[in-house]
């Protein structure tokens, strides 16, 4: 009957253990998509900030008849 209980209270211990490891794993990985969606955010300011001068450049220069770029 000892044994049983003492068995018991381990398996207890190790599920606990296990959950415990189990939600440190979990906040490890919300705490890496935090980071990758910021990074991700960055990125997307980037990118829209070069197509901002894509267009800038496309709207306000023009080619000369020789090829060479400048700005009106």
């Amino acid at each position: 009957m000892d044994n049983l209980k003492e068995q018991r209270n381990e398996d207890k211990r190790r599920r606990l253990e296990f959950e415990k490891r189990i939600k440190a794993e979990q906040e490890e990985i919300d705490e890496l998509d935090k980071e990758l969606f910021e990074i991700i955010r960055q990125e997307k300011q980037i990118y829209l900030r070069i197509l901002k001068l894509c267009e800038f450049l496309i709207k306000y220069c023009k080619t000369s008849t020789n090829g060479i770029l400048f700005v009106i």
